[in-house]
């Protein structure tokens, strides 16, 4: 059992992380974070000192006369409707609104990216494969009518200054690599290509690119 130390340390972790979600995502100062944190603390209180509340009330009724507010607030405990329940927001911000897709050329690591989806309750998949030369999941993404892919966001990592792709291969595949193959042999450009590909009209791409990609000259350019 945790003692009192875990548990604070456990709350400050997690006060910390919505600060963060709420600094990337939101409009607020910093000095209004707590606006809202404040409020979902209430929120969680009310709502387990309801739950166990609830199980008394319903527990003594005889199902003569319908269980109200009344008999929560005999007890000293704020009602909740039903809407406005920490569950029932938290079931309507729940990891299925996101679905995540993704290629992996290891199988090692295309197996612990399946489980990282799973331990976060996550929908999608990760398979197997060569991004420059396949597309796993073509039918997941299909194009928008201008060309594009149909993902709302890319994020990725990919290798740098990759070398020695067959780009004969790929010459022709306007759909993945709409601006043509850069003379440079490496692969900077053709993963550039790729994330701009996959997205929807409205879609943003955020990843890591080698130093030399951003200002590169010649065909790159």
């Amino acid at each position: 059992m945790a003692d009192g130390k875990d548990n604070i340390y456990d709350l400050e972790k997690r006060l910390w992380s919505a600060a963060d979600e709420l600094r990337a995502n939101s409009k607020l100062k910093s000095s209004e974070y707590s606006i809202p944190v404040l409020g979902l603390i209430c929120l969680r209180y009310a709502d387990h000192r309801f739950t166990v509340a609830q199980a008394e009330v319903e527990g003594k009724s005889t199902g003569r006369r319908k269980v109200g507010k009344t008999d929560y607030q005999a007890r000293g405990v704020l009602y909740l409707p039903e809407q406005a329940r920490f569950s029932n927001l938290h079931r309507k911000g729940a990891k299925d609104t996101i679905s995540v897709y993704g290629v992996e050329r290891v199988a090692e690591t295309v197996r612990l990216c399946r489980m990282n989806l799973a331990v976060h309750g996550l929908a999608g998949d990760v398979k197997q494969g060569n991004s420059y030369y396949e597309d796993p999941f073509a039918d997941v993404s299909p194009s928008t009518g201008s060309g594009r892919g149909g993902f709302d966001f890319v994020m990725a990592n990919p290798p740098f200054n990759v070398d020695k792709i067959d780009k004969e291969r790929i010459k022709d595949d306007k759909a993945h690599f709409p601006f043509g193959m850069p003379k440079t042999d490496n692969g900077n450009y053709l993963w550039i290509q790729l994330f701009y590909s996959d997205l929807n009209d409205k879609g943003r791409a955020g990843f890591v690119m080698a130093n030399s990609a951003s200002d590169a000259r010649a065909s790159e350019l």
